[in-house]
């Protein structure tokens, strides 16, 4: 652990013991379906040109107890939708879906940190209003959207229209919960939250 967190977990008489290290160990799979997507291919990668249709993706991993010094049991199940359709005089969409669970107790840096931004550039994977480790998930589900009118709207108004200017909206939405059970192996960082009724906000 690096500052300003250090590992700590409660002990049943409420004082908190110091954690020097984590350790885990875990086998997974991954299986992806895409229709007619192309690649750009290189010597050493390749690059997606995107698809017409909707790619899907499954993940699963399982952890494992006592291998390589591993310290825990769980398994690990996320789902991942992505589109990038075209509207024709309308632009371009871009979306996401995206959905995870956890089952087994596990400290929060292995469960599902969702992606905070405290810089000053905009990120597209990241929820831009939120601080790093704000919210830390076992099951969440949530979405990105951004929609490029590409001029529709800015072309047809005047003196605008000169400019060359485009709109773009956005819109993203996040919704999760960790379990107690995580919370006893390790204790949440101060600055971090939970989505329940009390908190203030629930998606940024």
């Amino acid at each position: 652990p690096i500052n300003p967190e250090a590992y700590q977990r409660e002990l049943p008489n409420g004082d908190l013991e110091y954690i020097p290290q984590i350790t885990t160990a875990e086998v997974g799979v991954s299986i992806r379906y895409s229709k007619d997507e192309r690649f750009v291919s290189g010597e050493f990668d390749r690059e997606s040109l995107g698809s017409r249709y909707p790619i899907l993706t499954l993940d699963y991993a399982k952890g494992f107890r006592g291998i390589f010094g591993s310290q825990y049991d769980y398994h690990r199940l996320a789902f991942n939708l992505e589109h990038k359709p075209k509207l024709g005089i309308f632009g371009k969409m871009r979306y996401n879906v995206f959905a995870g669970k956890y089952w087994g107790a596990l400290p929060y840096p292995f469960l599902y940190v969702h992606p905070g931004n405290e810089t000053y550039y905009w990120q597209t994977r990241a929820f831009n209003l939120m601080n790093f480790f704000e919210f830390i998930s076992d099951s969440y589900t949530g979405f990105f959207l951004e929609h490029f009118f590409d001029g529709f709207i800015l072309d047809h108004m005047p003196l605008v229209k000169h400019t060359g200017w485009r709109s773009v909206f956005t819109a993203r939405a996040l919704l999760g919960n960790i379990s107690d059970i995580h919370q006893q192996e390790m204790v949440l960082p101060t600055f971090s939250k939970t989505f329940n009724a009390s908190d203030s906000c629930k998606s940024k």
